[in-house]
């Protein structure tokens, strides 16, 4: 998926998580489920400002 199509395409929270994977694959990182739920944060809310939390 291209930037474009990604930003047109995926929700405000999908983009997020999709922009850190792609920064970590072009470092040659492999994320864990963890470290991916750490960078986005909630935007509104009671929760604003949290990390999302990670539901296995």
């Amino acid at each position: 998926m291209g930037a474009d199509a990604a930003a047109e395409g995926l929700t405000p929270r999908q983009l997020r998580v999709y922009t850190s994977v792609t920064y970590a694959q072009a470092r040659g990182i492999v994320p864990t489920e963890a470290e991916l739920a750490s960078g986005p944060w909630h935007q509104s809310g009671k929760r604003a400002g949290q990390a999302l939390t990670v539901s296995v």
